[in-house]
């Protein structure tokens, strides 16, 4: 996704902000905020295979979205499992609902999806994977926008407004690590 835009190096936004988690390859090409939130990567699948790490995934086949942290966290560590790649959450989710796959790995909010359009499969958290810091990504070379913006995550972050976003939505608060910045 953004590694594609580096050449073309025209400015087609000013920020980019939802689920755009912090790697050091992304920041090859943009600069990023402060954290703001944190998206959690999960595994969690039907509550009759019984998971509780990597190695129970040996044998077994695991669903994710083909090229996301999800991927690049899960395929070296669950070495023994078969990964099953989709283009797409929507086609993940659509796949866990209907039975096509038993196992996923992908976030809290996507699962909440897969309960709720399919209640009867009995879908659970099975452990969580890793936390990664979500920030407000921006072109490189920019730093009063960067000032701005990082003032603004700041400011929402001490005035608890950040947390009152993430808890509505994830159902817990911000991690200390976000908003101690």
């Amino acid at each position: 996704m953004l590694p594609a835009c580096r050449p073309c190096r025209r400015k087609r936004a000013d920020l980019v902000i939802a689920d755009l988690s912090i790697t050091p390859e992304r920041a090859k090409v943009v600069d990023f905020s402060i954290p703001y939130a944190v998206i959690t990567i999960i595994v969690g699948g039907v509550n009759t295979i019984k998971v509780k790490d990597y190695a129970d995934l040996d044998g077994k086949t695991i669903g994710l979205t083909r090229a996301t942290v999800n991927d690049s966290l899960t395929t070296p560590l669950a070495k023994g499992a078969q990964i099953q790649r989709y283009e797409d959450d929507a086609t993940l989710i659509t796949s866990m609902v209907t039975g096509q796959i038993d196992l996923f790995s992908s976030t809290p909010s996507n699962m909440a999806e897969m309960i709720k359009r399919a209640p009867d499969r009995h879908i659970e958290l099975k452990f969580e994977q890793k936390n990664f810091d979500l920030g407000i990504a921006m072109n490189q070379g920019e730093p009063k926008l960067k000032a701005w913006v990082n003032n603004w995550v700041s400011t929402n972050q001490k005035n608890g407004n950040l947390n009152t976003i993430y808890k509505k939505y994830h159902g817990r608060d911000l991690p200390a690590t976000v908003t101690k910045g």
